[in-house]
């Protein structure tokens, strides 16, 4: 199977239309359609039908799609560390998810790793100990681990989460009728008490969710503007007061009562047959740096 032919299946899917994934992918649509001709005559499936003036994906698109994820990502991650093998400067990977690289990685960085060469890349979680595994990242950062056997996990720092919104959004109203910006993904499968991405104990005190968002940001600006509130580690809130103007900062709200502070921890992860990285100490100790504890300010 050609593995150019199933990116651009997946493209199309991914875009929802052929127009569009021609035009991300700098190639005519007469190209992607022909591509798409060349996959299901290879696979002896149906992939696309029509619709409207569009296209619609088949049910065996839609598997086929769901299956072909880690083999494009696993291409991908071979092609990667090929690529790396060729450059004659040595560079650190660093997988972890949005939470961590927007406004934590840079703290980390300017802490310890100012002299390095980084490739960063963000992962869902869950993603990070098998990217780990198949050697497409050196180190990862989580607060959602997935222990597996090959994967060694070391326990940074702890954290405390909170409710933020913009000074006196939400003041003098009751919890239930403050509106909540939330990461558009769950957490499956973890093993820890945890369903929501951003740490909030849903199977145990309900919220009033109005915003799901893919990225933390776009949650931060809609909070930023008084439209929500948000529920992260604390020294992120610090780390983000730190790096916005006055007018934008947020403050600390109070938990619903009767709701337990929730904690978590934050884990620095590397293979165990490389457990002798010599940037995992570094990294771990800016971890305990820059997550330690203070006041938001």
């Amino acid at each position: 199977m050609d593995i150019n032919r199933l990116k651009a299946f997946r493209a199309i899917v991914e875009s929802g239309s052929m127009r569009r994934a021609a035009e991300l992918l700098h190639r005519t649509p007469g190209a992607l359609s022909k591509a798409v001709a060349q996959l299901e005559e290879e696979l002896g499936r149906e992939l696309f039908v029509p619709s409207g003036r569009g296209i619609a994906v088949t049910d065996e698109g839609m598997r086929l799609y769901d299956a072909s994820e880690p083999v494009v990502r696993a291409f991908e991650g071979m092609m990667a560390g090929l690529d790396m093998a060729r450059r004659p400067e040595p560079v650190l990977r660093i997988g972890s998810f949005e939470l961590f690289t927007t406004y934590c990685l840079g703290a980390v960085i300017e802490a310890a790793l100012k002299d390095v060469p980084l490739a960063v890349s963000e992962w869902r979680v869950g993603e990070i100990e098998a990217a780990l595994a198949g050697g497409e990242i050196d180190l990862g950062i989580t607060f959602v681990p997935y222990p597996r056997a090959e994967i060694e996990l070391v326990r940074a720092a702890p954290l405390t989460f909170g409710i933020y919104a913009r000074k006196g959004a939400f003041h003098g109203r009751p919890f239930a009728e403050v509106p909540f910006a939330i990461p558009a993904r769950t957490v499956r499968g973890a093993p820890l008490p945890l369903l929501g991405l951003d740490g909030w104990p849903d199977d145990k005190v309900p919220r009033t969710v109005r915003y799901r968002f893919a990225l933390l940001e776009s949650g931060l600006e809609m909070a930023r503007r008084g439209f929500c509130a948000v529920f992260m580690p604390d020294f992120i809130a610090r780390l983000h007061n730190r790096a916005v103007i006055p007018a934008c900062r947020l403050e600390r709200i109070p938990l619903p009562g009767g709701m337990a502070p929730v904690k978590h921890a934050v884990f620095a992860a590397t293979r165990k047959s490389d457990a002798n990285n010599p940037f995992l100490p570094r990294i771990v100790g800016a971890l305990r740096k820059v997550c330690a504890a203070e006041g938001v300010r």
